[in-house]
């Protein structure tokens, strides 16, 4: 029996088929939004349903608990343990972690009061350094956050290159877009607007590699987010990127958003209709890598 069972896992592991991801059974438990790993891979960052889950497990009154939260979990031989909660996180509404490549900073959303005491309807980006064994008090980057607009989303390569989402508006209507800076701390500039070639879209929901060849993210149409939400891959050539191709393997009915790639480059994971999935993505990668070879030579 355990030869079949061995058999099944190593099919689903090298054939193309996207599997469920999850880490933990508990419905309160479950991921929210974006996920993000250790520069190691033993560590897993993500958000939980922060108010739901204290009220679950009893432990506190939920009555100003946020929403969400940032929590990590340790893998192990067993697989991963239980979430904590961040020390730097459960006041205001934290999600969608971001680590630097390094492991040494981690970026999230969070509605935190930018000036004063009063929070934010609308996300901004924050920030926190590991130092001494733990992360450090939270800094916004307030050269690039406004309490009107949106600024989140964001990824870095080790070349302290960060791509970051921010609503403009556009004709009156708001419109997001991604943006294009280096990371110097609180002193990191407001980014140029990505144009990407032959796109028209919104534009979310960054990723980039580690040595900064390939961006992911998600494309959609604001008016039909529902419907439209599809993740796109686009490759830095001469400083620039190229055409944003639709991740036809991944994409299917209903949103697809908030991908992430293994530190080894093996996985993707993402948000299928509101699910996280993981599936191989060496063999994917280097089909759409082809594909920009071939259309150079076009």
């Amino acid at each position: 029996m355990k030869w079949i069972v061995a058999l099944v896992c190593f099919f689903l592991g090298f054939s193309g088929w996207t599997q469920a991801f999850q880490p933990f059974p508990e419905n309160h438990n479950r991921l929210v939004q974006g996920i993000d790993f250790s520069s190691d891979g033993k560590v897993l960052y993500m958000a939980l349903p922060h108010k739901e889950r204290v009220q679950q497990l009893g432990v506190l009154d939920v009555e100003d608990a946020p929403r969400l939260a940032l929590y990590q979990s340790i893998k192990t031989k067993n697989g991963w343990e239980e979430p904590v909660l961040l020390k730097i996180s459960g006041k205001y509404k934290d999600y969608e972690p971001a680590i630097s490549p390094k492991g040494d900073i981690l970026f999230f959303n969070s509605n935190r009061p930018l000036n004063g005491n009063q929070s934010h309807e609308k996300n901004n980006i924050w920030y926190s350094k590991f130092e001494n064994g733990s992360w450090g008090q939270p800094q916004s980057l307030h050269k690039i956050n406004t309490p009107d607009e949106e600024q989140s989303y964001t990824a870095m390569a080790e070349n302290g290159k960060l791509i970051y989402t921010a609503e403009v508006i556009q004709n009156g209507r708001p419109h997001f877009a991604l943006f294009e800076t280096v990371f110097e701390g609180r002193a990191t500039k407001v980014g140029k607007v990505i144009e990407f070639p032959g796109f028209n879209k919104n534009a979310s929901d960054p990723w980039i590699s580690p040595n900064g060849d390939y961006l992911i993210f998600t494309g959609f149409d604001l008016e039909d987010w529902q419907n439209t939400c599809n993740l796109y891959i686009s490759f830095n050539q001469y400083g620039k990127w190229t055409m944003p191709k639709e991740i036809e393997e991944l994409n299917s009915k209903g949103p697809d958003f908030s991908p992430a790639v293994s530190r080894n480059g093996k996985w993707i994971f993402y948000r299928k209709n509101y699910e996280f999935q993981q599936r191989h993505f060496k063999k994917i990668l280097k089909g759409y890598s082809r594909k920009r070879t071939e259309d150079n030579v076009q």
